[in-house]
């Protein structure tokens, strides 16, 4: 029951969030559409495959725990890599960087 109740506080900071943050992203002219495109291509992409790797790797190490963890730790990092990268495009489309 903590863990469904820190997921859910985890996932509501998130969208709390995300919204504010991907407007800045993108030119005024096409921000919805590159929004929307961007959510659902990677929820997709994101949402379809995750559960198909998950299963091919409990199958594969069944009794161990640490493939997934690895799994999840590498969606973590890409996510951490994707977010770094679009501050740094909004803090030079503010002007706040040089370069």
């Amino acid at each position: 029951m903590l863990g469904l109740a820190l997921n859910v506080i985890g996932t509501a900071t998130f969208y709390a969030v995300i919204a504010g943050y991907l407007a800045g992203a993108f030119p005024t002219r096409i921000r919805y559409t590159a929004i929307s495109i961007a959510y659902q291509f990677c929820g997709a992409l994101a949402g379809g495959l995750t559960p198909i790797i998950g299963t091919v790797l409990a199958e594969r190490f069944q009794g161990h725990w640490w493939p997934i963890a690895v799994f999840g730790t590498a969606l973590a990092g890409v996510s951490f890599l994707c977010v770094t990268a679009i501050g740094g495009y909004r803090a030079r489309q503010r002007g706040f960087l040089d370069g």
